[in-house]
């Protein structure tokens, strides 16, 4: 039996409050849960990993990247 990948969402509150978003079978339901939790507003950091891949497979960060940002990734990845 071969493994399944997952992809967690996972984010960071401006108040230092970390917080697991979800988990998810493939990675545009994961920028889709990224985008909206960027888009609630309070997010300082928010990131996806995988269980098959060290480390993060997406980063959003609120000192480079605006909430835009992370609607237009799941626009551009997968039209």
């Amino acid at each position: 039996m071969t493994p399944t990948e997952v992809f967690s969402v996972h984010s960071r509150t401006r108040y230092g409050v970390y917080i697991h978003v979800g988990e998810f079978l493939n990675l545009k339901q994961a920028y889709k849960a990224l985008a909206a939790e960027v888009g609630r507003g309070v997010t300082a950091n928010a990131w996806i990993a995988s269980n098959q891949v060290p480390g993060k497979l997406a980063l959003w960060d609120h000192e480079f990247d605006t909430i835009q940002d992370a609607a237009n990734w799941v626009l551009v990845r997968f039209r």
